[in-house]
């Protein structure tokens, strides 16, 4: 029988003609959030396999409680008394759909209901066009120990450039999971006139169960997004090096060592399913500093500078670990150029991290460029703190719309 496609309005398409159809465009889009490198992403979610623990944890500044930790790029968020338990649930293919993709769930269980509680990503937004129509959708299952039914809601509100929530939510569904995995998709909305922004938000209903619900696959279409770092995968050997560097260089990377330290750079292949289940087969460089006392060694693609498009959001994700069995450091800048190449003098894309010997993903900060900046590099410096100082790094990633569909939208709409 035809796994049910739940509509915004509860119908649920059984026929078998329907269901297939639908399938197919799920299909399409099953890696949606972690595609291929270097591919367009149809789907503009955020991180849509749910990996990572690194997202953001809001407590209201201690007035709610959350336990456990959020996805990367996503945030849990519990405030005015609310109590919520987060986990990551890892999900094997086929276990959604007949052909669904290896992936992971989150269940969120309200403890205790308070002012607010839920699930979203409003730190790393998507990007609206006027004009242009969105449609969400995601998959769902009561995790009520009882298999009884779940209320929730799916939110997507809307945001102008300055981030002021417009008063608009034009994909909101009010729907029940049951105990079955069931796609709810939502209404067609279209941005208008001061709309620039949104994100998706799961909330639950407070209906006497336990108040626990999975999610999976979180979907927007619209505009696609792209990965705007050049050779994600690593590929080749005609990059540069600069400096005390050991070994090949990928093409359009570059390699620097030019203070006391050598860097040692090993690329070398990562098969299928080498950083979660399901991802694609790639390269990944290993990065070792010896004898530095500071940052004078990294690896970045200054060379082959990012693409900027005024006035959308951007942010860099990566898959990361540690060379060796211990902690290592390391700090992911992310300075900004005009068209010319002449560096800003800000790095809204940055952040530092510590990782250890298993692979972690993670994303920097999300920011909106600017009129007059264009161009982006993503750099890597390991801290020197005494070990061995080596990293390991693959699919980077700087997230920005489709290279096809630029479009400055400040110009645009002055």
């Amino acid at each position: 029988m035809p796994v049910p496609i739940r509509l915004s309005n509860g119908v649920q398409l059984r026929d078998a003609t329907i269901a297939s159809f639908a399938l197919a465009s799920i299909c399409a889009s099953a890696l949606a959030g972690t595609p291929e490198p270097g591919m367009d992403d149809a789907n503009m979610v955020p991180n849509a396999g749910l990996h990572g623990t690194a997202g953001a944890i809001e407590d209201g500044s201690g007035s709610g409680t959350v336990n456990g930790f959020a996805p990367t790029a996503w945030r849990a968020f519990a405030v005015g008394s609310a109590e919520v338990d987060i986990d990551i649930v890892p999900l094997a293919a086929d276990q959604l759909y007949p052909g669904s993709p290896a992936t992971n769930a989150v269940r969120l269980e309200v403890v205790n209901f308070g002012a607010d509680q839920g699930l979203d990503h409003t730190t790393h937004l998507i990007s609206l066009d006027v004009g242009r129509s969105y449609q969400a959708s995601v998959w769902v299952k009561s995790a009520n120990g009882d298999d009884s039914d779940q209320d929730f809601l799916l939110q997507s509100p809307f945001f102008d450039e300055d981030l002021n929530f417009t008063g608009r939510d034009p994909m909101f569904v009010s729907s029940t999971a049951g105990s079955d995995w069931s796609q709810v998709v939502s209404p067609m909305a279209t941005a208008l006139d001061g709309e620039a922004f949104a994100h998706l938000a799961i909330r639950l209903g407070s209906d006497g169960g336990d108040d626990s619900l999975l999610v999976a696959l979180p979907r927007v279409t619209g505009l696609p997004v792209a990965n705007v770092t050049p050779n994600p995968a690593f590929e080749g050997n005609g990059g540069t090096a600069a400096g005390n560097v050991v070994g090949s260089v990928p093409d359009q990377w570059r390699a620097f060592a030019v203070g006391d330290g050598t860097l040692t750079i090993t690329p070398f292949d990562l098969a299928a399913d080498a950083l979660y289940p399901g991802s694609p087969v790639t390269r990944a460089v290993e990065l070792e500093v010896t004898g530095s006392a500071g940052p004078a060694e990294g690896f970045d693609h200054t060379l082959a500078l990012s693409s900027l498009a005024a006035g959308y959001r951007h942010w860099g994700e990566i898959w990361l670990r540690s060379g060796s069995a211990s902690q290592q450091g390391v700090t992911i800048a992310m300075p900004l150029f005009d068209q010319s190449g002449t560096f800003l003098g800000v790095q809204p894309g940055s952040l530092f991290t510590e990782v250890g010997p298993d692979w972690t993903f993670l994303a920097g900060p999300a920011f909106t460029a600017e009129p007059g900046q264009a161009l982006a590099n993503m750099a890597f410096r390991l801290q020197a703190d005494g070990g061995e100082d080596s990293i390991v790094i693959a699919l980077p990633r700087l997230v920005g719309p489709d290279r096809d569909i630029f479009a400055d939208r400040f110009s645009a709409a002055h």
